[in-house]
């Protein structure tokens, strides 16, 4: 990837997490950085994108999501510089890549953490401040560091 277009990403990953844009604009811009998201989506300010520069097309958001302000979607994670990262090949947890997917009609509170490798699944609400190390079966509410099954939603299919 050439140096405008990580700067052009890292650019719009800034931008959107002003309080001072819509929530159109920042949907624009988080799109422009190869984020997947549905339509009739809220994100409000204050987003943090964690993953490396190129990463962001393993983040994806379903149609009718609803995200906080402060929410934190964690891709990628690893020590950078550190002499830590010397150690990866002996200790793989060193370095994690995945994805993030928030299925349709979910709701993720303020200060929410979402880490790699994660499934949210279709109608599920994640509490304030929750930490989400783990799949969520749909038609949950989530809750907690790390975030823990509260209760079931006894819901009709949703379109």
């Amino acid at each position: 990837m050439n140096i405008l277009k990580k700067l052009s990403r890292k650019f719009c990953r800034a931008s959107a997490k002003s309080p001072f844009i819509s929530n159109n604009i920042r949907i624009a811009l988080l799109r422009r950085t190869g984020i997947s998201i549905g339509k009739d989506v809220v994100i409000n300010e204050g987003i943090t994108i964690v993953c490396d520069i190129g990463w962001e097309e393993h983040i994806i958001i379903e149609d009718r999501v609803a995200i906080a302000s402060n929410v934190s979607l964690i891709a990628t994670s690893h020590p950078n510089n550190s002499s830590l990262r010397s150690y990866s090949k002996q200790y793989p947890f060193m370095e994690v890549f995945g994805s993030i997917q928030i299925g349709h009609d979910s709701w993720l509170g303020a200060s929410v953490s979402v880490l790699p490798n994660v499934i949210i699944g279709s109608c599920s609400i994640v509490g304030t401040g929750a930490v989400v190390t783990r799949d969520v079966p749909e038609n949950c509410v989530v809750t907690g560091v790390p975030a823990k099954i509260m209760r079931r939603l006894d819901l009709e299919e949703i379109i």
